[in-house]
């Protein structure tokens, strides 16, 4: 599993890809930020799933292009690993994305002069729904792709992005004031609650297919 993981990011480090979302992901963070960029959740939601949306996207079509998955049998790897690595992949994008966005956050309130407090570093609700918003994401991406295949989930990842923004925004809205403890444990909860739900759904689909 995690020589396909350094796999993945080899691959990566070959790309515009990466570097462009990452950039992209930077950059727009301090910009933002004279907008009240930390109090307009859509667009928090937007730039984490975004910047997950182009790596997931590109190892995708890499692997079609090269139908690297009629490979596997010849492997000493399973099914099971390939499909670990994905997620795992996905966890180490959502905690850079996490880290990125508060050490732009924490250079930010020095450049104010502010003082850099846990309180106004961390916000419970933010981190908490951006979870979810990942989870979702994954959830019902990573299934689909290998239930049909790039071509056929393509477009479908894109859509999914939008309406996983859309329903993480409207929630923000919807529930009562979530910047507390006990909102971030129940948001972890239930976005790891998808995410092993949607691997065992994924290993599942995978097993049963004929590479």
């Amino acid at each position: 599993m995690f020589s396909l993981l350094y796999r993945d990011f080899k691959i990566l480090k070959k790309t515009w890809t990466f570097y462009f979302g990452l950039l992209y992901f930077l950059f727009l963070l301090p910009v933002t930020q004279k907008g009240s960029f930390f109090t307009q959740t859509y667009l928090q939601y937007f730039l984490f799933i975004y910047f997950s949306y182009l790596i997931f996207a590109y190892l995708t079509a890499y692997d079609y292009k090269y139908n690297a998955l009629t490979f596997i049998p010849a492997l000493p790897i399973t099914k099971k690993d390939i499909v670990a690595a994905r997620y795992l992949l996905a966890g180490i994008t959502f905690l850079l994305c996490l880290v990125l966005q508060h050490i732009a956050k924490a250079i930010i309130l020095l450049k104010d002069n502010q003082a850099i407090i846990f309180n106004q570093l961390v916000n419970y609700a933010h981190i908490g729904m951006i979870f979810i918003a990942f989870s979702l994401f994954f959830s019902i991406i990573i299934p689909l792709y290998y239930k049909l295949d790039y071509q056929a989930t393509r477009w479908v990842m894109y859509i999914a992005m939008l309406l996983t923004v859309a329903v993480t925004g409207m929630l923000t809205g919807i529930i009562p004031n979530p910047n507390q403890p006990w909102f971030l444990l129940t948001a972890l909860g239930t976005g790891l609650f998808l995410l092993l739900f949607s691997f065992r759904f994924s290993v599942r689909i995978l097993e049963n297919k004929n590479l």
